[in-house]
């Protein structure tokens, strides 16, 4: 009796993992991003204070 009982259909919650982990690996990649471009417009502030900074004392 227990061997003629059908496997239950769950492929609709296959997809759905697929979709939350598509989903949070774009956030988090998204976030990367914006972490890297951040980081670069500091060093970019950071590197041109350093020069000011050295400009200044030369005078």
């Amino acid at each position: 009796m227990f061997l003629q009982e059908i496997t239950p259909d769950t492929s609709f919650y296959m997809l759905l993992g697929y979709a939350v982990f598509a989903i949070l690996g774009a956030g988090y990649v998204i976030s990367l991003l914006a972490r890297s471009r951040k980081l670069r417009r500091e060093a970019e502030t950071i590197a041109r204070i350093q020069v000011e900074d050295s400009e200044q004392s030369l005078s």
